[in-house]
């Protein structure tokens, strides 16, 4: 019993040690609300793209837009000037807030919105939204934004968890500890020895760390224990996550701005045949269809559409170089009715 309570004095007493230090040097206060908070520091890169070069189409979404689609390619097979907007491994969170806070405040509103997603990335609010991915989302929102801080965060939280982000300073500034020592690690070597400063570093991690260097193998793995979160039952009971998630608020912001909302799912190798889908995808993907046409927005089915061969698949959802002019001609193909002249 002894030895217990010396563990929990030792234990109490480095982690106010550790908090005075926090509260020290970072400069935050003792105790923190739950959840992030964002300041006003937007970044409004598409909104003044928008209002400078008008297009008629932004193409939204993950890595799938920026290494499935030739964006070219698509402006030229619809007729339709195509502004990509790609934010690797990013999901609706981030989605909902390029479209509050760019698209729906440019002086210039594109006619339609395509937003490309995987399965039942629109309803999972809590997916990505962490480490890089948080840094990526405090870019993009307000301070206004506590929706995300609620849905995204707090909604996700243990009441455990929650009393530990107020209460236990270490604990709330995990993140900006985690920053700082990875800045230590990652940047004064190299500057030292080899007179790399900060962007040169960044530009060869990112080289280097690009999915067409990864051995095919691995980087499926990789991309399917990421995606194998999405298809718990909860995940994939449409009823549930809807008002738990930015669709609701997407669709309002696309009726308010007179914007036409086209979703579309992507083709994926994840589950490769019927009987290895997960048994709730079925239906969650028809009550995500009739969600959308009940409620004005176009649903639109990749996997349904003209055949991409798989052999064009680098991993279980990106194509090879040489896949993305098929896959561009197939997303193409699906949209084409909707921009026929009159």
């Amino acid at each position: 019993m002894r030895f217990f309570r010396n563990y929990l004095v030792l234990f109490f007493g480095l982690g106010a040690a550790l908090s005075a230090l926090i509260v020290y040097f970072i400069g935050v206060p003792l105790l923190s609300p739950v959840g992030p908070r964002f300041n006003d520091s937007v970044d409004l890169t598409h909104q003044n793209y928008l209002a400078l070069h008008k297009p008629n189409l932004v193409l939204l979404g993950d890595s799938l837009v920026e290494e499935n689609v030739d964006s070219a390619a698509l402006s030229t097979l619809l007729g339709q000037q195509v502004y990509p907007i790609a934010y690797p491994g990013s999901s609706s969170a981030v989605w909902y807030l390029i479209i509050k806070n760019n698209i729906a405040t440019s002086a210039h509103k594109p006619e339609t919105l395509i937003l490309l997603f995987r399965d039942n990335l629109l309803t999972a609010p809590g997916y990505r939204v962490s480490g890089p991915y948080a840094q990526v989302i405090e870019t993009l929102a307000t301070s206004d934004d506590s929706l995300v801080a609620q849905r995204s965060y707090i909604d996700l939280m243990h009441p455990l968890e929650r009393w530990a982000e107020m209460y236990i300073l270490p604990y709330h500034q995990r993140l900006n500890i985690r920053e700082r020592t990875e800045w230590f690690l990652r940047y004064p070597l190299p500057r030292l020895v080899l007179g790399c400063k900060n962007p040169c570093v960044d530009k060869s991690l990112n080289t280097v760390l690009e999915s067409k260097n990864m051995e095919p193998g691995i980087l499926s793995e990789v991309v399917f224990n990421s995606a194998s979160y999405l298809y718990s039952d909860a995940l994939l009971d449409f009823e549930q996550q809807l008002p738990r998630s930015y669709l609701p608020e997407i669709i309002r912001l696309g009726r308010e701005n007179n914007i036409r909302l086209i979703f579309v799912r992507s083709k994926t190798l994840l589950f490769p045949n019927q009987a290895s889908e997960p048994s709730a995808l079925d239906a969650y993907m028809t009550h995500l269809a009739e969600y959308l046409r009940a409620n004005g927005a176009i649903y639109l089915d990749l996997e349904q559409g003209p055949n991409i061969p798989d052999q064009y698949f680098i991993d279980f959802v990106h194509v090879r170089p040489d896949g993305k002019i098929p896959y561009t001609q197939a997303l193409a193909a699906i949209l084409a009715p909707f921009f026929q002249q009159p």
